[in-house]
């Protein structure tokens, strides 16, 4: 079945199909062009806070330390959360359909497919318009007390919210979705990366939503989580570590299936040990949620507790060392193809390597306390991150890019310009970042000593070698883009083949039962209305508190405060019943008779919600058990009434799930009741 992708299609000029698309492919590319326009702006923030560097006094571009501070957050936070993940994202709904011979030829739920993209968009102009001047990591008591907090704590559960639509969306695809002929030994490893990934969402964004929130309401309701007179801040440090380690791996675990899929295509070879793949790539999952503490060994905790924590992130070398000798392994002997793409996959292994040993390092509890919080710690991270996962991003762009535009060709010359100064800038600027680490250089620093004038300009250099790439990168795919057709898509830079996906669903019914199943992408323009709908809540919030539209508290105490807040819930509920009553997600597409047992997919919720309750109440335990001098609950709220409030929104969940059962079975009568219920139930 051929499948028309290309940006020059009538996709990019249509307002109705970019914001009502459900076809998993169309998202693919919303996705790619969300992520470089954050990916633009997150490395003008790079390229300014490199500037400001030049010098040690400080005042080059920001006027303030507070401005720099806000830089450097919003470049973190953009890049793995509004660049990094969704590009993931991107390649997850152009690929993974394909690579699953998907019944339905597109993810499992297709309407929340579109759902999931448009809160990033929301998501994003929280973050950015944010400032938050705390760091990414947004330790406590800093980002109790600086402003713009809220809203970046806003856009962040936006997006971590998406992200964990998508993940239900990916394990649901793979699991139920996948055609029968293909099977769990025969999946490409980006499938078994994204699964992986989408499990580590499920199991540790609930536990960063639990932590946002807990600082939101020391912010906002008198609370003292995080208050050191009072509680304990280091329980902060578990709980955000505790998603941001694996987080690591959740932009990581998907770039070993692409660059696995692009080193075995370039070398002419399958890749060597599948089995063994499969394996490594599910340890470091396994692993990943057990080794956070290893971010913490400055913070005064147990030396047994760093002893088993130091073992256990020893152990996690043992599945990333497999991965690499199967990569060269494959390469051995291979007729390798030096194209842009398997390029940029070969130093892929170099530069994750050269970032694995350097957090071997850090690992080794005596030198970690030296090294910690200082620039080594910034170059070790952008060495797994900048120069490791957007190496196989670059490559795998290019290396679909034919199918992509429809058979057309990048230019190859720009691209490995690209390539080149991309490679050098990295390697000039993370290497300056580990001297001026291994000297003492604290990072975060405004000004600093003249001592480290020379590597921080060494390292400007770098940077802006790898902000001049990134222009190459974006010239090669719009000058391709300008060309005719050339590319063979069963011949793709001449390999002798293409790019292998299983038999299509379709074709295989129509082969052995004789029928042909039709699968129509809808449009669903409530879809992305409902996205929006659900940052009502957040700025409703913001508006009791007059915090204003951008967490200053400025447009008029955002209008008005409570009315402005009542007026938001009052959208929030018209949008949700105008998604359930105008554009129902219960009808029975062709391929539901394919399917049974549809019951899993709220049990696969529902772990993620058991995951963030228990957090929740597992901290207040461990609070009110450590710390005599932790507040009753009844000194800081209405216990009687927070009780009766919770009674009445577990009654309305009820409700809700009656509503959603009489959407499948196409019961407007009964939806409309039990919504009408369920909202009285939550005003």
């Amino acid at each position: 079945m051929a499948l028309k992708n290309k940006f020059g299609d009538s996709f990019w000029t249509s307002p109705k199909r970019i914001f009502g698309t459900t076809n998993a492919q169309e998202l693919g590319k919303l996705y790619f062009a969300l992520a470089l326009i954050n990916a633009s702006i997150a490395g003008l923030y790079a390229i300014y806070i490199r500037l400001e560097l030049w010098t040690p006094e400080g005042g080059n571009i920001y006027n303030t330390a507070t401005d720099y501070n806000a830089a450097f957050t919003i470049h973190g936070t953009a890049m793995i959360f509004l660049v990094i993940v969704p590009f993931g994202a991107g390649f997850g709904n152009y690929l993974i359909p394909r690579m699953v011979a998907a019944d339905n030829n597109d993810m499992y739920w297709p309407k929340w497919n579109n759902i999931a993209f448009w809160m990033l968009p929301m998501g994003s102009i929280l973050i950015f318009f944010s400032q938050a001047p705390i760091g990414w990591t947004a330790y406590p008591p800093l980002s109790v007390f600086m402003p713009g907090v809220d809203m970046w704590i806003s856009g962040l559960v936006l997006a971590g919210t998406s992200s964990t639509i998508g993940a239900l969306n990916f394990i649901l695809t793979i699991w139920k979705g996948r055609a029968p002929y293909v099977k769990w030994r025969k999946l490409d490893l980006f499938v078994w990366g994204t699964l992986l990934t989408s499990i580590l969402i499920i199991i540790a964004t609930p536990v960063l939503t639990v932590v946002l929130t807990m600082v939101l309401f020391d912010r906002n309701f008198g609370t003292v989580f995080f208050d050191g007179s009072l509680s304990d801040p280091i329980i902060y440090q578990h709980l955000f570590w505790f998603y941001s380690h694996p987080a690591v791996y959740i932009m990581v675990l998907p770039s070993f299936g692409l660059v696995s899929g692009l080193i075995a295509k370039f070398a002419r070879k399958e890749i060597f040990g599948y089995d063994s793949m499969v394996v490594a790539m599910s340890g470091i999952a396994v692993l990943s949620v057990a080794v956070w503490v290893h971010h913490m060994y400055a913070t005064g905790i147990d030396p047994f507790i760093r002893i088993a924590f130091t073992t256990m992130t020893f152990v996690i070398a043992i599945p990333s060392g497999i991965k690499v000798f199967n990569w060269l392994t494959t390469l051995y002997g291979g007729r390798i193809k030096l194209e842009a793409p398997m390029l940029f996959a070969l130093s892929f292994i170099l530069f994750f390597t050269l970032g694995g040993i350097t957090g071997v390092y850090v690992n080794l509890i005596s030198l970690d306390l030296n090294l910690t919080d200082t620039y080594w710690i910034v170059g070790h991270f952008h060495f797994v991150v900048a120069a490791g996962v957007f190496q196989v991003l670059f490559g795998a762009i290019y290396y679909y890019y034919p199918d992509l535009t429809g058979g057309k060709m990048y230019d190859k010359l720009h691209a490995k310009i690209h390539f080149w100064l991309w490679i050098i800038g990295n390697f000039i600027a993370f290497l300056s970042f580990q001297i001026l680490g291994m000297e003492g250089m604290p990072r975060r620093y405004y000004s600093y000593p003249y001592q480290f004038e020379f590597w921080h300009r060494f390292a400007t250099i770098g940077g802006l070698m790898m902000g001049t790439g990134f222009l190459f990168f974006i010239t090669s795919i719009l000058i391709g883009l300008r060309k005719e057709k050339t590319v063979e898509l069963d011949n793709i830079f001449d390999l002798g083949s293409g790019y292998d996906f299983p038999k299509p669903f379709a074709e295989h019914i129509k082969e052995t039962t004789g029928e042909d199943l039709h699968v129509k992408h809808e449009l669903s323009f409530w879809a992305p209305a409902f996205a929006f709908a659900l940052s009502m809540p957040l700025l409703s919030v913001m508006a009791f508190l007059k915090q204003g539209p951008f967490g200053r508290g400025s447009l008029l105490e955002f209008l008005g405060g409570p009315i402005a807040g009542y007026l938001f819930i009052i959208l929030f509920v018209g949008f949700i019943a105008a998604f359930y009553i105008k554009d129902p997600t219960g009808k029975r597409s062709p391929v539901d008779k394919y399917r049974t047992d549809r019951n899993y997919e709220l049990w696969v919720f529902l772990a993620s919600e058991v995951i963030f309750f228990t957090a929740l109440i597992g901290v207040f335990i461990a609070l009110k058990a450590n710390s005599n001098t932790f507040p009753d609950p009844s000194e800081v709220l209405n216990v009687l009434g927070t009780a009766f409030n919770t009674f009445v929104l577990i009654v309305s969940s009820f409700t809700m799930a009656k509503a959603v059962e009489s959407v499948k079975h196409n019961n407007t009568e009964e939806l409309k009741k039990y919504l009408i219920f369920t909202i009285i139930l939550g005003i």
